[in-house]
């Protein structure tokens, strides 16, 4: 039921958003919103999403500045939002029948986790994979893998990297009955 709250939100924001704006949303941003409004449950002021990290074996996430993770649990963020950065295509991409590559950054300023037992304190680092071989690609890459990052590409008129799109889920939608006070 909150979901459908949240779709109906989102997209009288798109309505209203679209008719001041005189350019429209691009496919990514629209995909996105879409792909977020499914996925993290608005209650109140903030958002919601369940994470289960077991399935991947990525060894869950960090959940504070003293390298302590956790593989599952319900997050609660503030300020959601995203950012979608358009990476280049190259003459082979073009080729091969990919017509947009980029990465969406999931956005916000502090986040908690609830591991089951109690909330944790409020943290506003990034959130980030805990297991050794991805600490040891985040050092090569000099950029944390994070569930927060969604790779995307449009091939051949079809969209890949979001959920419901055909690939794994790390984030579960959840309702907000289910939010431990």
């Amino acid at each position: 039921m909150q979901t459908r709250k949240l779709v109906i939100v989102l997209v009288f924001i798109l309505i209203i958003f679209s008719s001041c704006n005189p350019t429209p949303l691009s496919e990514p941003d629209r995909l996105t919103v879409d792909w977020i409004a499914h996925t993290f449950t608005q209650c109140g002021d903030d958002y919601y999403a369940q994470f289960i990290d077991d399935r991947m074996g990525f060894a869950g996430i960090y959940v504070d500045d003293l390298a302590n993770s956790s593989k599952s649990g319900i997050i609660e963020f503030k300020h959601l939002g995203y950012v979608i950065k358009e990476l280049p295509l190259n003459d082979t991409d073009k080729l091969n029948g990919i017509e947009y590559h980029g990465v969406v950054e999931i956005t916000n300023s502090q986040w908690r986790l609830n591991d089951g037992t109690q909330w944790r304190q409020w943290v506003d680092m990034p959130i980030v994979y805990s297991s050794k071989a991805l600490q040891i690609n985040n050092k090569m890459l000099d950029h944390p893998q994070s569930p927060n990052e969604l790779k995307i590409e449009k091939k051949n008129g079809k969209w890949s990297g979001f959920s419901g799109y055909g690939v794994w889920d790390f984030w579960v939608n959840i309702t907000c009955d289910k939010i431990p006070k």
